[in-house]
């Protein structure tokens, strides 16, 4: 774990010490200043939107389904071409996963031959305050398809898992209980992204973008013992972008 974030804060220092020596070379080169922003922060974002979640890893989880939730924050770009920026994100990102399987159930003592359909579902809620850094390349003369790659990080905020119990389809029971002790404080991921922007001008930006977060860490307790488990969530999100400082389209 110590090397993985080792690692990632290497990377992040080069990605700044690259951006410090492109600035002083705009200095130098006043052609290039139109297009390379000199602020370091040269656009502002606001986004949100639906996602859809899984654990993977454990294949003891077979009838799990995608779990639906959200997720919403801020992100910042700095832009080291006309086509490639650097965006921090960083955001409530609910995770987790949902199991929902039917089966039989004889629980009558005086009558074993006699058996009751059942229904059980569980939903695993995993709420995380997540960052992302991606580096993102845009396509063609104005630049409304983009793809993006990196890393992200999360800090578990709230887990809460719930168990609801149906016997011949009538509901009959559910639990609710809070098991954040049953995963780890913190995730490291992949980050893939591929997007559209709807509407652009000189001011703003309005975009369509699909996240996918994967885990590489196993996100179980290791207290606990149990197969690895991690995440995969993918966001469905829209998104306002501000300029810090018109750019050369």
């Amino acid at each position: 774990m110590k090397r993985i974030i080792l690692l990632l804060l290497a990377l992040m220092s080069g990605v700044i010490l690259f951006a410090q020596e492109k600035n002083t070379i705009q200095d130098h080169n006043p052609d290039l200043r139109d297009y390379y922003p000199k602020r370091f922060i040269s656009k502002f974002e606001v986004f949100g939107g639906p996602n859809v979640s899984w654990f993977w890893g454990d294949e003891s989880l077979s009838d799990r389904v995608g779990r639906v939730g959200y997720s919403a924050g801020v992100g910042f770009y700095h832009t080291l071409s006309r086509h490639l920026d650097i965006n921090l994100k960083i955001y409530l990102d609910q995770k987790g996963s949902k199991v929902d399987y039917d089966g039989i159930s004889y629980d009558d003592p005086d009558n074993p031959n006699i058996f009751h359909n059942y229904r059980y579902i569980q939903a695993y809620e995993l709420s995380y305050f997540t960052f992302s850094v991606l580096l993102q390349y845009y396509f063609g003369k104005h630049k409304k398809i983009f793809l993006g790659s990196g890393f992200s990080a999360s800090y578990l905020g709230k887990s809460v898992t719930w168990t609801k119990f149906y016997r011949e389809g009538v509901y009959i029971q559910y639990y609710r209980a809070n098991d954040i002790n049953a995963y780890k404080k913190y995730d490291v991921g992949i980050a893939m992204t591929i997007g559209y922007n709807i509407y652009t001008d000189e001011k703003i930006r309005l975009y369509f973008q699909l996240l996918n977060n994967l885990s590489l860490l196993n996100i179980r307790n290791p207290d606990i013992p149990a197969t690895p488990l991690k995440n995969n969530v993918i966001t469905f999100m829209v998104g306002i972008i501000l300029n810090n400082k018109l750019e050369t389209r």
